[in-house]
C-alpha cells in the first residue's frame, strides 16, 4: 500500500545501457512485429457494467497478475481538502478488502497464496494489484472484487489509517531524493502542484473523514472508470467468464468527467530555481520542464521517449561530454506520460569539487538542445532500436506487465500501449527537432540542486552564482 512516488528518473532501466546495447541486434527483429505480437497476446472486451477488461497472455511460468486500475489519483485532487484523499482511500480499500468482519486484503491475499499485493496511487491512476498461482485465479479475481466493490469506513479503521498515511509522509521527508522531487514539484507546477501530488498533505489527509472518502468512492470507484488487466499464464476466454462472475454486482455509475473536463496546468512562465540541503555526499542537479500531453500531442510524447534514448545513449554528444568528461557522475534524461501535462526530468549528479565547471557545462548542453547537428539521422534510428528494446523488457517476467498496460489505460488507451512501439519506429529526425523546440529550447524551466549542509556552507557563493545564472534564462 505504500505509495511510490517518482524518487529516481523514470528511466531507470538505464543503469542497465550496456545491456540493452548488447541486446539490440537479438530483440529488434521482435520489437519490430511487437504490434502483431500484441495482437495475438491481447485480448480486451468491456462487461456489461462498463469494467474494461483486458488480458496478456504469457505462459512462461504459472503465475498471473491481477490488476485493477481506477482512473483517479492526483489529478482528481480538485480542492486543497482532497489531497491525500486517493492515497487514503487507497489505504482503506486494503483495510476491509476480504469483505469479512474485521478482515483485510492481506488476509484475503494470503489465503490465496499471493506471492506479493499492493497498491499504488500516481498522478493520473490508483492501481490494486496481486500476483499469484495461475492455479488460482478465479479466487484472485473474487478478492479484487470484493477489494474494489464494498469497502469499509469505519472510523476507527479511518484514524488507524490516518496514521499510517501520516507515517509514510514523514518518511519520505527524510529521503533526499524524495525532499528534491517535492521541491522541485512545487515550483514546477506551481498553484496546480496539489493535482500532481499523489502523497497529499498531511493537514488533509488527518482531516479527512468517511463522508469525505464515501463521496470521493462513489464518484470514481464505478467499473465504467476502471479497467481490469490480467496478465500471465491464464487464457482470456477463461478470464472474461470469472471477470463477469466476479465483478457483475459491481454498479457502473455516472462519468466522473462528463462536463467536468481536466483543470489545465498552469504555465510556466519564468525559470524558477532552488537549492534543497540534505545528507547526501554528492550534488544532484534536477533539471524539469513542461512536456506533451498525450491526449492533445501524443505524437509529442513519442518523439519525447526518443529524444530521451538519444540523450541516454551511452554514446550520445552529451554523455562523452558531461560523463565520460568527469564533469559529472551521470546524467539521464526522461519523460513521464501523462494526460495533464506530463513532465520532462533532467537527472545530473556531480561532486562538490566539480560544482562549478559542470553546472556551466549542463547549463551549455542544454543550449544545444536545439542547434543543427545535435543528433544524427543514424542516431535517431539507434535511439529508438533502444526504446523498443526497454518495451520488450517487460515481457520478460510475466508478473511486471500488468502496470505498464494499466498506467497506459488510466493516462491514455489500451490503443496507445498496443500502438507505442509502432508510433516510436515511425518518429523521424524532424519529428524529434520539433518536440525538442516546442517543449525545450528557450523554455521556462525549473532547476533545482539537491546538497549537503555542509557543502552549502562551504560553497553558498558559488551555489548562487550558478543559480543566478540559471535563473534568468
Amino acid at each position: 500500500m505504500m505509495h511510490l512516488g517518482p524518487l529516481l528518473p523514470r528511466r531507470s532501466l538505464l543503469t542497465c545501457a550496456g545491456l540493452v546495447v548488447a541486446l539490440l541486434g537479438a530483440a529488434a527483429p521482435w520489437a519490430l512485429a511487437q504490434r502483431a505480437t500484441l495482437e495475438k497476446m491481447v485480448r480486451d472486451t468491456v462487461l456489461a457494467n462498463g469494467l474494461h477488461v483486458i488480458v496478456v497472455r504469457n505462459p512462461t511460468v504459472p503465475l498471473a497478475t491481477i490488476e485493477v486500475v481506477v482512473r483517479t489519483g492526483a489529478f482528481s485532487q480538485l480542492t486543497p481538502e482532497d489531497e491525500g484523499v486517493p492515497h487514503l482511500l487507497e489505504h482503506m480499500l486494503f483495510k476491509s478488502g476480504d469483505g469479512q468482519p474485521g478482515g483485510s486484503f492481506d488476509d484475503a491475499a494470503y489465503k490465496v497464496e499471493a506471492i506479493t499485493h499492493n497498491g499504488v496511487t500516481e498522478p493520473e491512476a490508483v492501481a490494486y494489484y496481486v500476483t499469484l498461482p495461475s492455479k488460482n485465479l478465479e479466487k484472485g479475481l473474487k478478492i479484487m472484487a470484493e477489494l474494489v466493490r464494498s469497502p469499509s469506513f469505519d472510523r476507527e479503521a479511518l484514524k488507524s489509517e490516518q496514521k499510517v498515511v501520516s507515517g509514510e509522509l514523514q518518511r519520505n521527508a527524510s529521503q533526499p531524493q524524495y525532499l528534491l522531487y517535492h521541491h522541485s514539484s512545487s515550483s514546477l507546477w506551481g498553484a496546480g502542484w496539489g493535482r500532481k501530488n499523489p502523497g497529499g498533505n498531511l493537514i488533509s489527509v488527518m482531516g479527512a473523514t468517511p463522508d469525505r472518502l464515501k463521496g470521493f468512492f462513489r464518484k470514481y470507484y464505478i467499473p465504467n472508470n476502471a479497467a481490469l488487466v490480467v496478465t500471465g499464464d491464464v487464457s482470456a476466454p477463461e478470464v472474461f467468464t470469472f471477470a463477469a462472475k466476479s465483478f457483475q454486482s459491481w454498479k457502473a455509475g455516472d462519468d466522473p468527467f462528463r462536463g467536468a473536463p481536466l483543470v489545465p496546468m498552469p504555465a510556466l512562465t519564468a525559470t524558477r530555481t532552488g537549492l534543497v540541503e540534505a545528507d547526501v555526499t554528492d550534488l544532484t542537479f534536477l533539471v524539469r520542464w513542461h512536456g506533451p500531453s498525450v491526449t492533445t500531442d501524443a505524437a509529442g510524447t513519442y518523439a519525447a521517449d526518443v529524444f530521451s534514448e538519444l540523450i541516454n545513449q551511452p554514446l550520445s554528444g552529451l554523455q562523452r561530454r558531461l560523463v565520460d568528461s568527469g564533469l559529472f557522475q551521470s546524467v539521464s534524461l526522461g519523460y513521464e506520460t501523462q494526460r495533464n501535462v506530463g513532465p520532462i526530468e533532467l537527472y545530473a549528479r556531480t561532486t562538490p569539487e566539480q560544482l562549478e565547471a559542470a553546472g556551466a557545462a549542463l547549463k551549455t548542453e542544454i543550449r544545444k538542445f536545439s542547434t543543427p547537428g545535435y543528433f544524427t539521422a543514424d542516431e535517431v534510428v539507434i535511439a529508438k532500436k533502444r526504446q523498443q528494446v526497454l518495451t520488450a523488457f517487460q515481457f520478460e517476467s510475466a508478473t511486471s506487465l500488468a502496470h505498464p498496460v494499466a498506467t497506459l489505460w488510466s493516462v491514455a488507451s489500451l490503443d496507445y500501449y498496443m500502438g507505442y512501439v509502432d508510433n516510436v519506429r515511425a518518429q523521424t529526425p524532424e519529428d524529434v527537432g520539433r518536440f525538442v523546440q516546442t517543449y525545450l529550447t528557450a523554455k521556462p524551466m525549473t532547476v533545482t540542486i539537491l546538497v549537503s549542509p555542509a557543502t552549502w556552507l562551504s560553497m553558498r557563493s558559488t551555489l548562487d552564482a550558478i543559480l543566478s545564472k540559471w535563473s534568468v534564462e
